[in-house]
């Protein structure tokens, strides 16, 4: 296994968005494990250690030569996201915990496993718990859930409006 590339630095913002600015800007390789749950002879979702060479995983670590090159490729507008990211993440109405644990329920609703673990880090620096993390990724799974159970009605509706009237069956039978 290859040893994670150093963090790119930036400049940091002040005060405790800073601290989370700078967990959320962590090098994906550091921040993201070397594992990844690859199918696998030793089962579904076993975790496998991952060898880039054998297993080309969509999770596994972004190449710091890739992140240079989407920086490159556009430094102003990722400049501006960073600032952007920055200001949504600061306190304010919400506390930056309650900010992150909704940034964590809704990277399980995207499955961006990238921001899933930026993001529980983050919220784990901002004082929440685990039991806490547990409970807002339930939240998300339910409201995933609950978004595809209410829209049965629209499979439904469409198979009503799909169906012959009555009349018509009339006509044709």
């Amino acid at each position: 296994m290859k040893p994670a590339p150093p963090a790119v630095s930036a400049p940091a913002p002040a005060g405790e968005a800073a601290c989370l600015a700078g967990a959320l800007r962590e090098d994906a390789a550091t921040a993201l494990s070397r594992f990844c749950p690859a199918r696998s002879g030793a089962g579904e979702g076993v975790l496998q250690q991952e060898d880039p060479a054998v297993h080309d995983c969509p999770h596994r670590p972004i190449d710091r030569a890739l992140r240079e090159r989407r920086r490159a490729l556009a430094p102003d507008i990722e400049r501006a996201f960073e600032a952007f990211s920055q200001k949504v993440f600061a306190p304010g109405a919400l506390d930056v915990r309650t900010k992150q644990l909704i940034a964590v329920a809704v990277a399980h609703v995207t499955q961006c496993p990238w921001c899933i673990r930026g993001h529980t880090k983050a919220a784990l620096a901002a004082g929440a718990t685990p039991e806490q993390l547990m409970e807002a990724i339930w939240v998300a799974a339910e409201m995933r859930a609950g978004a595809a159970w209410t829209h049965a009605t629209v499979a439904l509706d469409a198979a009503e409006a799909a169906r012959p009237s009555q009349a018509e069956e009339r006509r044709s039978g």
